[in-house]
Protein backbone atom coordinates (compact mmCIF):
# COMPACT_ATOMS: atom_id res chain seq x y z
CA UNK A 1 0.00 0.00 0.00
CA UNK A 2 3.24 2.71 0.38
CA UNK A 3 3.58 1.93 -2.30
CA UNK A 4 0.99 2.76 -4.27
CA UNK A 5 0.79 6.08 -2.68
CA UNK A 6 -2.10 4.95 -0.11
CA UNK A 7 -0.47 5.13 3.18
CA UNK A 8 3.17 5.66 4.04
CA UNK A 9 5.48 3.83 3.11
CA UNK A 10 7.51 1.26 5.14
CA UNK A 11 10.45 -0.85 5.01
CA UNK A 12 9.91 -4.47 5.33
CA UNK A 13 11.79 -4.32 9.14
CA UNK A 14 10.14 -1.02 10.09
CA UNK A 15 6.88 -2.77 9.33
CA UNK A 16 7.16 -5.54 11.04
CA UNK A 17 8.22 -3.36 14.03
CA UNK A 18 5.53 -1.31 13.69
CA UNK A 19 2.81 -4.44 13.38
CA UNK A 20 4.23 -5.76 16.64
CA UNK A 21 3.63 -2.43 18.34
CA UNK A 22 0.16 -2.17 17.39
CA UNK A 23 -0.85 -5.79 17.65
CA UNK A 24 -1.03 -5.18 21.73
CA UNK A 25 -4.24 -4.84 23.24
CA UNK A 26 -5.22 -1.86 25.90
CA UNK A 27 -8.16 -1.94 26.77
CA UNK A 28 -7.86 0.72 30.05
CA UNK A 29 -11.45 2.46 29.12
CA UNK A 30 -13.25 -1.12 28.25
CA UNK A 31 -12.36 -2.47 31.30
CA UNK A 32 -13.46 0.81 33.08
CA UNK A 33 -16.82 0.21 32.15
CA UNK A 34 -16.71 -3.33 32.58
CA UNK A 35 -16.21 -2.60 36.69
CA UNK A 36 -19.26 -0.25 36.22
CA UNK A 37 -21.53 -2.17 34.77
CA UNK A 38 -20.50 -5.02 37.13
CA UNK A 39 -20.31 -7.73 33.76
CA UNK A 40 -19.36 -11.33 34.30
CA UNK A 41 -16.15 -12.09 36.18
CA UNK A 42 -14.71 -14.67 33.34
CA UNK A 43 -15.20 -12.27 30.34
CA UNK A 44 -13.61 -9.20 32.37
CA UNK A 45 -10.72 -11.97 33.24
CA UNK A 46 -10.42 -12.60 29.32
CA UNK A 47 -10.21 -9.30 27.92
CA UNK A 48 -7.79 -8.31 31.34
CA UNK A 49 -5.69 -11.76 30.67
CA UNK A 50 -5.71 -11.24 26.86
CA UNK A 51 -4.11 -7.54 27.07
CA UNK A 52 -1.18 -8.80 29.87
CA UNK A 53 0.09 -11.43 27.95
CA UNK A 54 -0.04 -9.26 24.60
CA UNK A 55 1.80 -6.60 25.75
CA UNK A 56 4.23 -8.70 27.59
CA UNK A 57 4.54 -10.60 23.95
CA UNK A 58 4.31 -7.42 21.75
CA UNK A 59 7.47 -5.89 23.44
CA UNK A 60 9.81 -8.80 23.00
CA UNK A 61 8.72 -9.63 19.78
CA UNK A 62 9.37 -5.91 19.24
CA UNK A 63 12.77 -6.50 20.72
CA UNK A 64 13.11 -9.71 18.26
CA UNK A 65 12.37 -8.11 15.11
CA UNK A 66 14.71 -5.29 15.49
CA UNK A 67 17.29 -8.22 15.16
CA UNK A 68 16.22 -8.58 11.56
CA UNK A 69 18.60 -7.30 8.50
CA UNK A 70 17.00 -5.45 5.33
CA UNK A 71 16.96 -8.94 4.09
CA UNK A 72 14.22 -11.45 5.61
CA UNK A 73 16.11 -15.00 5.79
CA UNK A 74 15.57 -18.06 6.95
CA UNK A 75 18.62 -17.69 9.18
CA UNK A 76 17.04 -14.09 10.98
CA UNK A 77 13.81 -15.71 10.79
CA UNK A 78 15.73 -18.33 13.43
CA UNK A 79 17.75 -15.55 15.26
CA UNK A 80 14.33 -13.55 15.90
CA UNK A 81 13.25 -16.60 17.28
CA UNK A 82 15.70 -17.90 19.53
CA UNK A 83 15.90 -13.67 20.67
CA UNK A 84 12.12 -13.81 21.78
CA UNK A 85 12.28 -16.77 23.89
CA UNK A 86 15.83 -16.10 25.59
CA UNK A 87 14.09 -12.68 26.23
CA UNK A 88 10.82 -13.59 27.15
CA UNK A 89 12.01 -16.14 29.56
CA UNK A 90 14.42 -14.31 30.96
CA UNK A 91 13.05 -11.19 31.55
CA UNK A 92 9.99 -13.33 33.41
CA UNK A 93 12.63 -15.50 35.57
CA UNK A 94 13.88 -12.30 36.87
CA UNK A 95 10.50 -10.68 37.65
CA UNK A 96 9.44 -14.09 39.25
CA UNK A 97 12.15 -14.23 41.07
CA UNK A 98 12.60 -10.60 42.74
CA UNK A 99 8.90 -10.76 43.92
CA UNK A 100 8.80 -14.10 45.73
CA UNK A 101 12.36 -12.58 46.88
CA UNK A 102 9.77 -9.98 48.25
CA UNK A 103 7.44 -12.17 49.77
CA UNK A 104 10.02 -14.01 51.38
CA UNK A 105 11.33 -11.33 52.97
CA UNK A 106 7.85 -9.15 54.24
CA UNK A 107 7.19 -12.94 55.76
CA UNK A 108 10.30 -13.20 57.56
CA UNK A 109 10.55 -9.55 58.74
CA UNK A 110 7.65 -6.86 59.85
CA UNK A 111 8.39 -3.13 59.03
CA UNK A 112 4.81 -1.73 60.31
CA UNK A 113 6.44 -0.92 64.14
CA UNK A 114 7.34 2.50 64.15
CA UNK A 115 8.87 2.25 60.84
CA UNK A 116 11.70 -0.12 62.34
CA UNK A 117 13.06 -2.84 60.17
CA UNK A 118 12.39 -5.57 63.27
CA UNK A 119 12.06 -9.59 62.98
CA UNK A 120 8.91 -10.75 62.54
CA UNK A 121 7.60 -11.60 66.21
CA UNK A 122 6.66 -15.32 65.46
CA UNK A 123 10.45 -15.78 65.02
CA UNK A 124 11.49 -14.31 68.45
CA UNK A 125 8.97 -16.15 70.71
CA UNK A 126 11.06 -18.60 72.96
CA UNK A 127 9.40 -22.08 72.81
CA UNK A 128 9.64 -24.68 75.44
CA UNK A 129 8.92 -28.06 75.78
CA UNK A 130 6.71 -29.36 78.13
CA UNK A 131 6.94 -32.48 79.95
CA UNK A 132 4.32 -34.42 77.66
CA UNK A 133 6.06 -33.37 74.62
CA UNK A 134 4.14 -30.63 73.68
CA UNK A 135 5.30 -26.85 72.77
CA UNK A 136 4.82 -24.03 75.20
CA UNK A 137 5.62 -20.59 75.67
CA UNK A 138 8.65 -19.71 77.57
CA UNK A 139 6.70 -17.02 79.55
CA UNK A 140 4.70 -14.26 79.53
CA UNK A 141 7.47 -11.72 80.21
CA UNK A 142 9.16 -12.89 76.66
CA UNK A 143 5.67 -13.10 74.86
CA UNK A 144 3.90 -9.90 75.78
CA UNK A 145 5.05 -6.50 74.95
CA UNK A 146 6.29 -3.90 76.76
CA UNK A 147 4.15 -0.86 77.99
CA UNK A 148 6.54 1.25 75.67
CA UNK A 149 6.09 -1.07 73.19
CA UNK A 150 1.95 -0.87 73.30
CA UNK A 151 2.38 2.79 73.40
CA UNK A 152 4.55 2.75 69.89
CA UNK A 153 3.05 0.20 68.10
CA UNK A 154 -0.52 0.72 69.29
CA UNK A 155 -0.15 4.36 68.32
CA UNK A 156 -1.45 5.78 64.46
CA UNK A 157 1.71 7.59 64.38
CA UNK A 158 3.67 4.68 64.64
CA UNK A 159 1.03 2.89 62.53
CA UNK A 160 1.56 5.30 59.40
CA UNK A 161 5.23 5.14 59.59
CA UNK A 162 5.25 1.43 59.12
CA UNK A 163 2.87 1.70 56.41
CA UNK A 164 5.07 4.23 54.91
CA UNK A 165 8.17 1.90 54.97
CA UNK A 166 6.29 -1.44 53.76
CA UNK A 167 4.97 0.82 50.51
CA UNK A 168 8.99 2.19 50.33
CA UNK A 169 10.00 -1.31 50.03
CA UNK A 170 7.35 -2.85 47.82
CA UNK A 171 7.64 -0.20 45.11
CA UNK A 172 11.65 -1.26 45.53
CA UNK A 173 11.01 -4.84 44.49
CA UNK A 174 9.98 -3.88 40.55
CA UNK A 175 12.73 -1.54 40.32
CA UNK A 176 15.31 -3.76 41.02
CA UNK A 177 13.73 -6.37 38.89
CA UNK A 178 13.62 -3.73 36.29
CA UNK A 179 17.48 -2.96 36.79
CA UNK A 180 18.58 -6.43 36.65
CA UNK A 181 16.72 -7.27 33.38
CA UNK A 182 18.38 -3.96 31.77
CA UNK A 183 21.55 -4.65 32.97
CA UNK A 184 21.24 -8.42 31.24
CA UNK A 185 20.03 -6.84 28.06
CA UNK A 186 16.88 -8.04 28.81
CA UNK A 187 12.83 -6.40 28.79
CA UNK A 188 12.63 -4.57 32.35
CA UNK A 189 8.93 -4.09 31.73
CA UNK A 190 8.48 -7.75 31.04
CA UNK A 191 10.32 -8.27 34.92
CA UNK A 192 8.25 -5.53 36.18
CA UNK A 193 4.76 -7.17 34.74
CA UNK A 194 5.53 -10.71 36.09
CA UNK A 195 6.92 -9.21 39.28
CA UNK A 196 3.73 -6.98 40.08
CA UNK A 197 1.08 -10.23 39.13
CA UNK A 198 3.57 -12.42 41.86
CA UNK A 199 4.11 -9.65 44.65
CA UNK A 200 0.43 -9.17 43.89
CA UNK A 201 -0.16 -12.79 44.92
CA UNK A 202 1.89 -13.97 47.58
CA UNK A 203 3.75 -10.43 48.38
CA UNK A 204 -0.06 -8.91 50.10
CA UNK A 205 -1.11 -11.16 51.64
CA UNK A 206 2.18 -10.67 54.25
CA UNK A 207 1.44 -6.82 54.60
CA UNK A 208 0.18 -4.90 57.32
CA UNK A 209 -3.75 -3.78 56.68
CA UNK A 210 -1.98 -0.06 56.55
CA UNK A 211 0.90 -1.38 54.27
CA UNK A 212 -1.84 -3.22 51.83
CA UNK A 213 -4.49 -0.48 52.03
CA UNK A 214 -1.55 2.27 51.22
CA UNK A 215 -0.06 -0.12 48.31
CA UNK A 216 -2.79 -0.31 46.71
CA UNK A 217 -4.08 3.25 46.43
CA UNK A 218 0.08 4.75 45.44
CA UNK A 219 -0.53 2.42 42.54
CA UNK A 220 -4.11 2.85 41.79
CA UNK A 221 -3.11 6.60 41.53
CA UNK A 222 -0.11 6.20 39.64
CA UNK A 223 -2.21 4.25 37.38
CA UNK A 224 -4.69 7.02 36.91
CA UNK A 225 -2.40 9.39 36.35
CA UNK A 226 -0.48 7.32 33.41
CA UNK A 227 -3.94 6.44 32.04
CA UNK A 228 -4.97 9.89 32.15
CA UNK A 229 -1.25 11.43 30.47
CA UNK A 230 -1.77 8.79 27.78
CA UNK A 231 -5.06 9.49 26.71
CA UNK A 232 -4.59 13.27 26.76
CA UNK A 233 -1.13 12.78 24.89
CA UNK A 234 -3.18 10.85 22.33
CA UNK A 235 -6.11 13.50 22.04
CA UNK A 236 -3.83 16.22 21.64
CA UNK A 237 -1.30 14.05 18.76
CA UNK A 238 -4.32 14.05 16.62
CA UNK A 239 -4.27 17.90 16.15
CA UNK A 240 -0.25 17.98 16.19
CA UNK A 241 -0.07 15.04 13.93
CA UNK A 242 0.58 16.13 9.77
CA UNK A 243 -2.83 15.36 7.33
CA UNK A 244 -0.40 13.23 5.08
CA UNK A 245 -0.63 10.35 7.59
CA UNK A 246 -4.52 10.66 7.89
CA UNK A 247 -4.47 7.70 5.24
CA UNK A 248 -1.89 5.67 6.96
CA UNK A 249 -4.10 6.32 10.24
CA UNK A 250 -7.45 4.82 8.64
CA UNK A 251 -5.92 1.82 6.79
CA UNK A 252 -4.36 0.83 10.56
CA UNK A 253 -7.55 0.78 11.82
CA UNK A 254 -9.09 -1.41 9.17
CA UNK A 255 -6.35 -3.65 9.01
CA UNK A 256 -6.81 -3.68 12.90
CA UNK A 257 -9.90 -5.05 12.63
CA UNK A 258 -9.75 -7.45 10.34
CA UNK A 259 -6.52 -8.81 12.31
CA UNK A 260 -8.45 -9.07 15.67
CA UNK A 261 -11.36 -10.80 13.63
CA UNK A 262 -8.74 -13.18 12.19
CA UNK A 263 -7.66 -14.08 15.12
CA UNK A 264 -10.26 -14.34 17.83
CA UNK A 265 -13.07 -15.71 15.72
CA UNK A 266 -11.35 -18.90 14.51
CA UNK A 267 -9.54 -19.05 18.29
CA UNK A 268 -12.44 -19.11 19.75
CA UNK A 269 -14.06 -21.98 17.52
CA UNK A 270 -11.00 -24.07 17.93
CA UNK A 271 -10.98 -23.84 21.80
CA UNK A 272 -15.12 -24.45 21.99
CA UNK A 273 -14.48 -26.94 19.46
CA UNK A 274 -11.27 -28.78 22.05
CA UNK A 275 -13.79 -28.33 24.80
CA UNK A 276 -16.63 -29.80 23.10
CA UNK A 277 -15.16 -32.55 21.72
CA UNK A 278 -13.16 -33.37 25.43
CA UNK A 279 -16.95 -33.33 27.29
CA UNK A 280 -17.78 -35.74 24.84
CA UNK A 281 -15.27 -38.49 25.45
CA UNK A 282 -15.76 -38.22 29.19
CA UNK A 283 -19.38 -38.18 29.21
CA UNK A 284 -19.87 -35.31 31.44
CA UNK A 285 -22.76 -33.86 30.02
CA UNK A 286 -24.91 -32.51 27.35
CA UNK A 287 -23.08 -30.02 24.87
CA UNK A 288 -26.23 -29.51 22.47
CA UNK A 289 -28.07 -26.11 21.75
CA UNK A 290 -28.95 -25.66 25.14
CA UNK A 291 -25.54 -26.38 26.82
CA UNK A 292 -23.67 -22.98 27.89
CA UNK A 293 -20.57 -23.50 26.22
CA UNK A 294 -19.05 -20.99 29.29
CA UNK A 295 -19.64 -23.42 31.89
CA UNK A 296 -17.73 -26.42 30.14
CA UNK A 297 -14.79 -23.88 29.91
CA UNK A 298 -15.44 -22.42 26.18
CA UNK A 299 -16.57 -18.98 24.87
CA UNK A 300 -20.25 -17.68 23.87
CA UNK A 301 -20.50 -16.11 20.40
CA UNK A 302 -20.89 -12.99 22.33
CA UNK A 303 -17.72 -13.54 24.26
CA UNK A 304 -16.33 -13.55 21.15
CA UNK A 305 -17.66 -10.13 19.61
CA UNK A 306 -16.50 -8.61 22.49
CA UNK A 307 -12.73 -9.74 22.31
CA UNK A 308 -12.45 -8.54 18.87
CA UNK A 309 -14.11 -5.28 19.72
CA UNK A 310 -12.41 -4.69 23.01
CA UNK A 311 -8.79 -5.42 22.07
CA UNK A 312 -8.77 -2.48 19.54
CA UNK A 313 -5.97 -0.15 21.53
CA UNK A 314 -9.26 -0.21 24.20
CA UNK A 315 -9.50 3.75 24.39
Amino acid sequence: LGQTGLSHPFSFINAMMFGSIISATDPVSVLAIFNDLKVDSELFALVFGESVMNDAVAIVLYRAMYTFDDNFTFAGCLDALWTFVVVFLGSTAIGVFIALASALFFKRFKLSDDGIHTQHPSLNTPRVVGCFGEEEDSGSEAASPTDDDKKHHGSPEGAVKGAVLEASVVVLFPWVAYMMAETLQLVGIVSILFCGIVMGHYTRRNLSKGGRALTVGVFALMAQLSETFVFIYMGASVFLASSEYYGTAALVVVMCLASRAAAIYPGVSLINWNVTRNANSSGSGSTGAGANIVSLGGMSESYAHMLWFSGLRGA
